[in-house]
């Protein structure tokens, strides 16, 4: 996977000048792709793939998630193994690291470098503690571990078409698998490539998602960041039901007042982290039994800043490539020179420090 010199649009409009920042694409980081703690059986010599599916702007789509095979490197056991709230929080870091550097590699695919020991760091600032042993193998479930994501088509209608068939990380590179410290270098997703080829991204406070604790609540916390992307104005108030919670996230429980206490604890927690100034909330009843929960969130004034930030990282990046480009899409990776790439980066700095103060 060795990397190209040349600087590339749209890699450029991908960085992002404050540390606290990273970029997501909804659909690929909104999709139920990890497994929950409490839905992980143990892993064993043969796992079934996880099939569900979920609702992202207004459509339906299926997600397939096929287990990774993973052979203990002290006993040579193998065992499947399916990605979980370790997985995630590894991609999360990778993803931020990518956000300070990305490259194409010799088949246009996007790579990012980084080290097992950089990743351990990181985590542990966040309190998330998993060795590094924990790290290397989150790594190859993230490298063999299959996603395939489809739209779901209406009874009649055209047979469904896959949108994403791979895995994170559809190539890994050690340059020695012992050493914490060596450089390694991961491609991204295709899906995830497409997005940043064609400026698909939208900016998440990373920083403050890292500190929230439970992994349903730092995906509630990206699904509101992100669902608004693009709109001219955040509102200041909106609805949300359980059900929609529960099934979007992925989680699967055997009994459905057990889900509604999870989503309660997890959407109440939004308050705690200071994403909401209050939460009100509804019971949706039959008869005398409780079958959802509508809740009304009113956002506070720092979330509704921080999304005022995104939509002007949106904004800068939608004109700094239409002036490059002269308003063409954006169906191929535009080469730019060496100083036209550190000329966006001092713009981008100067003009979202200006609204951060």
């Amino acid at each position: 996977m060795a990397a190209q010199e040349n600087h590339v649009l749209q890699l450029s409009l991908f960085e992002t000048p404050d540390n606290r920042q990273s970029n997501y694409t909804a659909l690929f980081d909104l999709a139920p792709r990890y497994l929950p703690r409490t839905e992980r059986k143990k892993e064993t010599a043969f796992l079934d793939g996880v099939y569900r599916e979920f609702t992202f702007d207004g459509e339906q789509y299926a997600l397939s998630i096929t287990p990774a095979r993973i052979r203990d490197p002290i006993t040579g056991v193998e065992k499947d193994k399916l990605p979980g709230e370790r997985e995630q929080l590894v991609e999360d870091v990778i993803r931020k690291l990518a956000s300070e550097s990305l490259q194409l590699g010799q088949q246009d695919e996007v790579i990012t470098n980084f080290t097992v020991h950089a990743i351990y760091l990181e985590l542990k600032k966040h309190r998330h503690t998993f060795n590094k042993a924990e790290i290397k193998e989150a790594l190859q479930v993230l490298h063999r571990s299959v996603i395939e994501i489809t739209k779901v088509t209406k009874k009649g209608e055209r047979k469904q078409k896959a949108i994403v068939s791979a895995s994170v990380f559809p190539a890994l590179y050690m340059r020695d698998v012992d050493d914490p410290t060596s450089k390694a270098q991961v491609q991204l997703n295709p899906f995830l490539a497409q997005a940043i080829k064609s400026l698909a991204f939208e900016q998440v406070d990373y920083e403050w998602m890292m500190q929230i604790k439970g992994q349903m609540t730092r995906w509630l916390f990206k699904s509101v960041s992100l669902m608004f992307a693009g709109t001219p104005n955040m509102p200041e108030v909106m609805e949300i039901k359980a059900s929609d919670i529960a099934k979007n996230h992925g989680t699967e429980w055997s009994r459905w007042r057990d889900a509604l206490a999870h989503v309660q604890r997890s959407v109440t927690q939004l308050k705690d982290v200071n994403v909401c100034d209050d939460i009100l909330s509804k019971d949706v009843m039959e008869g005398s039994k409780k079958t959802d929960v509508i809740y009304t969130l009113r956002f506070s004034q720092k979330f509704l800043r921080d999304r005022r930030m995104a939509k002007a990282k949106h904004d800068f990046v939608t004109k700094k490539a239409e002036a490059a480009t002269g308003g063409a899409k954006l169906e191929r990776w535009h080469q730019i020179t060496a100083e036209a790439a550190a000329g966006i980066r001092m713009d981008q700095r100067k003009e979202l420090s200006t609204l951060a103060h």
